[in-house]
């Protein structure tokens, strides 16, 4: 009897399906790659793109990136000695971001004092959309330098983290005195300083309520508040400050009520003052300041009366100095 041949497939064939597979990957990740070239040109119309990164990721690196906007209720640049960008295939709404001496600054005109500028040798950033909306934007800057024009001084930190997200609308805002909170901004800042203080930790979150989402100072501000939710300084003792109030456009102004909870009511008064702080040991009970800023000047109230004669934590180190 005949034993029947066993039919041999050449090894060749079997790497067909390999190569079928790398082929119509390739071309997937090749649409994601011409997307966010795309993307890059909408923002960077000078940009050159040279993206790499198959087959995990899409990567390009632009050199001297720069962006500038200017209109009459917003002016903002950006720009960096390098920026690496990076998504990963089927993200198309995450970029992440990685920048060598980034710069960034923004200012609304029709308000006195309100811009906010950024330098720092190195940053990076994660910015994710949900269609037009910002539904997360994260940075994190190294040794990096604040500058806020409500602020006397810069702030310089070891470290700050930026983060803003934009929240849909409430359909219905019924008789609500403020509108519903429509962006929030959070700040934090390790070993922070004013002007040349001692260092801080700080942490700050705002909120921007409106009608809408906030596309032109026009619109928001016929009924947008700015509201302090909480900030807090708090060195290695413990908590030293906190704050909450509520800013409105008037008059080309922010105007501004608040309350300043602390332990150390000295050295929040000289920092306000610019005068040199005393030397003060921590309340064992903080005590609360009111504060207010109109027509662009700032007013700090006295702590409760008696105050001074409230015990202290004396085993514990005095005040920080707050500003130098």
């Amino acid at each position: 009897m005949n034993t029947p041949v066993k039919r041999r497939f050449p090894l060749w064939l079997t790497l067909v399906p390999l190569a079928l597979g790398i082929g119509a990957y390739w071309l997937v990740w090749s649409g994601f790659r011409d997307r966010f070239a795309d993307d890059i040109r909408a923002v960077l119309p000078a940009a050159t793109t040279e993206i790499s990164g198959f087959p995990y990721r899409i990567e390009d690196e632009i050199k001297a990136p720069a962006l500038r906007h200017d209109s009459p209720g917003l002016r903002a640049t950006a720009s960096a000695e390098v920026a690496v960008l990076n998504r990963g295939p089927w993200q198309p709404d995450l970029t992440v971001l990685a920048f060598k001496q980034p710069r960034f600054a923004v200012a609304v005109p029709p308000l006195a004092g309100a811009s906010i500028a950024l330098s720092a040798p190195l940053g990076s950033a994660s910015l994710r959309l949900d269609g037009k909306r910002l539904a997360r934007l994260s940075t994190h800057f190294d040794n990096a330098t604040l500058t806020i024009g409500l602020l006397p001084v810069p702030l310089t930190a070891d470290s700050f983290e930026l983060h803003l997200r934009e929240m849909a609308p409430a359909k219905s805002e019924g008789a609500a005195p403020t509108a519903a909170p429509v962006a929030q901004f959070v700040l934090k800042g390790a070993g922070a300083k004013l002007g040349g203080g001692d260092p801080l930790q700080l942490t700050a979150d705002f909120n921007a309520t409106g009608s809408a989402l906030v596309r032109s100072y026009a619109g928001w501000a016929q009924r947008g508040t700015l509201e302090l939710t909480a900030l807090t300084l708090t060195d290695a003792t413990g908590e030293v400050l906190t704050a909450s109030g509520s800013a409105v456009p008037q008059g080309g102004r922010l105007a501004l009520a608040g309350t300043l909870t602390t332990v150390c009511p000295h050295m929040l008064r000289a920092a306000f003052t610019g005068t040199p702080a005393p030397p003060e040991k921590r309340l064992r009970v903080a005590v609360r300041m009111p504060v207010t800023v109109q027509g662009g000047v700032v007013t700090l109230g006295e702590p409760p009366v008696g105050w001074e004669t409230r015990p202290v934590r004396g085993q514990l180190p005095p005040c920080p100095v707050l500003r130098r």
